[in-house]
């Protein structure tokens, strides 16, 4: 490697060798042309230059040619370089923006709905369970019943309403009743024909939407 750029090195001196000597001897036409007086303009010796410069071997492996880099590299303008500056300084004055604090959510407040209908089985004061003492009042007497029999019978319980209303309230105890398939009812009588009252008793005592007969008493 080393034999081969010396050899690179020895022609590029010959070339310049070769210019030297053209420039020299065109020189030496101009100043006699010209008479110029006292000292003739000369050249430098190109010898004398090479001779001064450190003799390079190529360079190692792995390094940078500098020289090439530096030509390559483009010219920066002082303007360019002052204008970044200043864009970088002014990032750096510029005071970062607070975080704004989040706000604080509003509670949800749930409200309690209120269920329509009469409660199921609720235990009053007067010591009854409604539900239950109908049940047990049909079961006792082992027949069919009216809802009118059990307002009349359980009214006295409840003094504060009046027939007609707790009539009502013992209309929506059977009917929860019903779908809860702790009691049934039948519009028809013993005879199999309608009737304007429901006949109450237990599940049990029915065969389809009719009555067994042994209950209709």
């Amino acid at each position: 490697m080393a034999n081969n750029v010396t050899v690179l090195i020895s022609q590029e001196m010959a070339k310049l060798q070769k210019q030297y000597n053209g420039l020299a001897e065109a020189l030496r036409v101009i100043n006699e042309i010209s008479g110029i007086k006292g000292r003739p303009q000369t050249l430098a010796g190109l010898t004398s230059s090479a001779s001064k410069a450190p003799k390079k071997q190529g360079r190692p492996k792995g390094g940078k040619n500098k020289t090439k880099a530096a030509q390559e590299k483009p010219m920066v303008s002082t303007k360019k370089v002052k204008r970044a500056t200043k864009k970088k300084s002014a990032k750096k004055a510029v005071a970062p923006k607070a975080a704004t604090p989040a706000a604080p959510k509003a509670k949800e407040v749930k409200t309690k709905t209120k269920r329509r209908g009469a409660p199921k089985g609720k235990r009053v004061a007067r010591g009854i369970n409604l539900n239950k003492a109908i049940r047990e009042h049909i079961v006792s007497a082992n027949r069919f019943v009216f809802s009118t029999e059990l307002a009349d019978k359980f009214n006295s319980y409840y003094p504060e309403k009046s027939k007609a209303d707790f009539s009502k309230y013992i209309s929506v105890l059977l009917s929860i009743a019903k779908k809860g398939k702790k009691l049934s009812a039948t519009s028809l009588d013993k005879s199999g024909a309608e009737s304007r009252a429901s006949y109450w008793g237990l599940p049990e005592w029915f065969e389809g939407d009719k009555g067994k007969q042994e209950f209709y008493k």
